[in-house]
């Protein structure tokens, strides 16, 4: 396990352990035991009182906990009883960011792939106006995205997702931008990019043997080809595509 992800649990820990109201002021020791049966492993003193140290003071963390000792209990404790490090407000810089992400995504959140997430993304995007406001900002005078239609095609998105990650051969029943003509193409997909406000779905064309690109707006229909063995190509959009 890397070294900052060990951490970063050690402190979620001792952050239980010094919320835990049926055992107050854990001592260095108990805050050590507790890492070492999570964990699985052993944890010097030294190791803990750094922990602590840094979730009182590095600033790269944000932590800024008010632990104290408390001599009469030989233990650690929060000075705030309502602190926790999951309860760290997020900087501006993270505020804006997030809300340029949410922004990109909320627009696609009635997709069927993004379905089984929209609780999730309706809950973020509440804490975020809940902290604009708290903070008495209003996003609407720096940012405004326009809410992008539902588009034709979207509802393909989540089969051929899960055709490039079980790396399946498609059958793709096709009307380019160019014909009425209605076509059939067996295609190795790698990609789903979007570009444009159109989405494509890009791949290795079986007969043709090159990169293609297919507008997911002009499929008619798609179905696995079970039989039809795959191939990867070794494919690098960085280095196959350009915009």
């Amino acid at each position: 396990m890397p070294k900052s992800k060990e951490a970063s649990i050690r402190y979620k820990i001792i952050d239980a352990c010094l919320r835990n109201k049926y055992k107050p002021y854990p001592s260095l020791q108990e805050l050590i035991e507790a890492c070492e049966e999570t964990l699985g492993k052993y944890f010097s003193p030294s190791t803990l009182q750094k922990d602590i140290k840094a979730m009182r003071w590095d600033e790269a963390l944000g932590y800024i906990a008010p632990i104290e000792y408390d001599s009469f209990h030989k233990g650690y404790y929060y000075t705030d009883q309502n602190y926790s490090i999951a309860n760290i407000p997020l900087t501006t810089e993270e505020l804006n960011a997030l809300e340029f992400a949410l922004g990109i995504i909320e627009p696609f959140k009635d997709s069927e792939i993004f379905q089984q997430f929209e609780g999730a993304i309706d809950k973020i995007m509440n804490v975020v106006s809940v902290r604009r406001i708290l903070q008495g900002k209003s996003s609407d005078l720096l940012i405004q995205i326009e809410k992008a239609p539902a588009q034709k095609g979207n509802e393909n998105i989540q089969p051929l997702l899960e055709a490039i990650m079980e790396r399946q051969v498609i059958e793709l029943h096709y009307k380019s931008f160019f014909s009425d003509k209605e076509k059939v193409h067996i295609l190795h997909p790698y990609l789903l990019k979007e570009y444009r406000n159109r989405w494509y779905v890009i791949g290795l064309h079986d007969f043709h043997k090159n990169i293609t690109p297919f507008a997911l707006d002009r499929i008619i229909k798609l179905k696995i080809k079970e039989a039809t063995q795959y191939i990867h190509d070794d494919f690098i959009p960085e280095h196959r595509l350009s915009r």
